[in-house]
């Protein structure tokens, strides 16, 4: 399977497998097209899509952010040999977790709450990641607050 447009081929295998099992076409349509609302930058249109599309980014609000984080980094490296220091790499999950925003009534009140941007900040990250981003020009109120 691909890593990029994986969400296509996800759907290729799920329409197969549920035509498969004689699930009807109007499900099958409204399963790949859940599948499809994740492809990045996400753009739901039903609450379907949109219940999807906040689990898809759920990991943003977990805990265990700073592991889950880590070994994205290392599958970035593995698989598509993308190689960053580690402010570039602050940096990015920065302007990820602060740029995101979930679709559901629940995403937006419970999982924004707690939103790992506060990973950033409990780890020691933000000065580096500030000054990267002041560099960019991006004026951010929460990280102009901690500088």
């Amino acid at each position: 399977m691909a890593y990029a447009g994986h969400e296509m081929e996800s759907v290729k295998i799920a329409r197969d497998f549920l035509i498969g099992n004689g699930l009807d076409a109007e499900r099958i349509e409204k399963i790949c097209l859940c599948v499809l609302a994740t492809i990045f930058p996400q753009n739901p249109k039903s609450r379907m899509e949109m219940v999807l599309c906040d689990a898809d980014f759920f990991h943003f609000s977990r805990t265990d952010y700073a592991g889950f984080e880590s070994s994205l980094r290392i599958e970035w490296e593995t698989i598509l040999n993308r190689y960053y220091t580690n402010e570039q790499w602050n940096s990015i999950n920065l302007a990820m977790l602060i740029n995101h925003h979930y679709f559901t009534d629940f995403g937006r009140t419970v999982l924004q709450e707690k939103n790992s941007a506060i990973f950033f900040a409990s780890n020691g990250y933000w000065p580096a990641v500030i000054k990267v981003y002041k560099k960019a020009g991006s004026r951010i109120d929460a990280v102009d607050k901690m500088d």
